[in-house]
């Protein structure tokens, strides 16, 4: 095992994209309770699924839910799912032609007080093809999943329902039709905790973290299984001073990847920790961020030529990110080479209140995307946030995202802009002539218009009111201006008659 601990030193890299124009967006959808965003994919079309868990749609416990959101985070339709109880989609993966695989808990028929596990086949418009309960009398929820190239899915689930005791490994593999084909425990009779899973080459890798009775720590832990069968083929412990947890895994062409933390004594002092697992299942080659303060790498995915990585790293107490004056989590994405050299160029993302990320994934466009929830623009309930960075590290301003209603309410085509009287465009629909009324102090600094599937169309020219653009010859249909401000961004829907 190559073991390497550093102090983070700046390289001057620059990332070399071109785009006329570039798609990056801040969005926070909300009710008026809590909404949590917890997993997301893009389709080919360039429009996202997300899922996770609000309050808002009833009173009471949360609800599982489903948003799919166009190119420009603009709020296709939502749906939610869950009875009297609790419930929350804390991961998804696209089925093939399936439609979507989510998987978290519910509590809605559990009458022993706890949670089970809860599966659901999906269509891509949301409608349940099959959906199945996985649990006991006890605590148990999916945290990953991973679909098949057959459109089954591997399921990874925390249980306290079976096993030898505390909280076990639960891996299961279903087919598209929902049969369960194998499945497997791991753990021993105090707490192990498993976090993710990926699915390629025939294997299951799963990753997590075992309680070491001997030294009384969490250690990182990963498996190799046997996809057609479940059996075990390999697994290997991550021996570090102190406690060390693994959250994510991810497989590149060349590599197998890992990301997590290390701490030694009080968990308020952890680092980022990243690696390499050999293709034998062993830990590898293993870099830490040695710095002060609570600082985790909690996921991360390949580019989307696997040249380099995207790294959300939490934080709290740290004098490297900035937090809520009473120390909440605070989130940060940084860019990475594979050999884990820190590009100084990726954008970030940290704001006020707590802020966490759950995923992040790469996008069509060769930006990325990523999906969480903050406290600060919603009373301080929790509101869903999703954040789009363009190819050369384009980044929204993080003061001021576009607030959405989570139960589907977005910008409609009235000339007035809902919730915003300092600006309207007009006449909406348009023929050959669009006009921005701006009537705040607040200057646009650019302008730009696209179709319905996120598609770029055209750089517009502003003069103070009329927009200027080649409107003759545009085809009629739903479009989306772009309009970005000195302080923030507008994203208007229009229509060409």
């Amino acid at each position: 095992m190559v073991f390497i601990k550093y102090s983070f030193v700046l390289l001057s890299v620059f990332l070399g994209f071109t785009l006329s124009a570039q798609i990056s967006f801040h969005r926070i959808y909300a009710g008026d309770d809590y909404d949590y965003g917890y997993d997301l994919f893009q389709m080919e079309d360039t429009s996202y699924y997300l899922c996770g868990a609000s309050s808002s749609f009833q009173d009471g416990p949360s609800q599982a839910i489903l948003l799919k959101v166009d190119s420009l985070g603009n709020s296709i339709w939502s749906r939610n799912y869950g009875g009297s109880g609790q419930e929350a989609f804390l991961a998804m993966d696209r089925a093939g032609d399936y439609g979507i695989y989510a998987g978290g808990y519910s509590s809605s028929s559990n009458t022993s007080g706890g949670f089970d596990g809860y599966l659901a086949r999906l269509d891509f418009d949301g409608n349940v093809a099959w959906d199945t309960l996985i649990g006991g009398s006890d605590w148990d929820r999916i945290v990953s999943l991973k679909a098949t190239a057959d459109s089954g899915v591997v399921v990874l689930a925390s249980t306290k329902s079976f096993g030898v005791g505390g909280e076990d490994w639960w891996i299961q593999r279903y087919s598209k039709t929902g049969s369960l084909l194998w499945e497997q425990l791991f753990g021993g009779s105090f707490d192990d905790t498993p976090t993710d899973c990926e699915v390629a080459n025939d294997l299951v890798y799963l990753v997590g973290n075992h309680y070491i009775a001997d030294s009384a720590m969490h250690k990182g832990v990963v498996y190799f299984l046997d996809l057609a069968t479940g059996a075990q083929i390999s697994s290997d412990t991550l021996e570090l001073v102190g406690n060390s947890i693994v959250h994510d895994i991810n497989i590149f062409p060349n590599s197998i990847n890992f990301s997590g933390g290390n701490y030694v004594g009080i968990r308020d002092s952890s680092d980022m920790m990243m690696g390499t697992i050999t293709p034998a299942g062993q830990f590898d080659y293993i870099v830490i961020e040695d710095r002060q303060g609570f600082e985790e790498a909690n996921c991360f995915t390949p580019s989307l030529d696997s040249s380099f990585l995207y790294l959300n790293k939490q934080a709290a107490f740290s004098p490297h990110i900035p937090t809520y004056p009473d120390g909440e989590e605070d989130s940060k994405v940084y860019s990475f080479y594979t050999n884990y050299v820190f590009i100084p160029s990726g954008s970030f993302y940290c704001d006020y209140g707590e802020d966490k990320t759950e995923n992040i994934i790469a996008t069509n466009d060769g930006g990325f995307a990523y999906i969480g929830y903050q406290e600060k623009y919603t009373d301080f309930k929790a509101g869903l946030f999703l954040v789009k960075i363009g190819p050369n590290g384009e980044a929204p301003p993080i003061q001021n995202p576009n607030i959405t209603n989570i139960m589907g309410a977005s910008l409609g085509t009235s000339s007035e802009i809902a919730g915003d009287t300092d600006l309207s465009v007009y006449p909406n629909p348009f023929s050959t002539q669009l006009s921005v009324n701006l009537k705040s102090d607040k200057k646009i600094v650019g302008v730009y218009l696209y179709d319905a599937m996120g598609g770029f169309e055209h750089k517009l020219e502003y003069d103070g009111g009329k927009l200027e653009g080649d409107f003759q010859d545009l085809a009629p249909g739903v479009y989306y201006l772009h309009l970005v401000l000195e302080e923030g961004e507008k994203i208007v829907k229009v229509v060409k008659d």
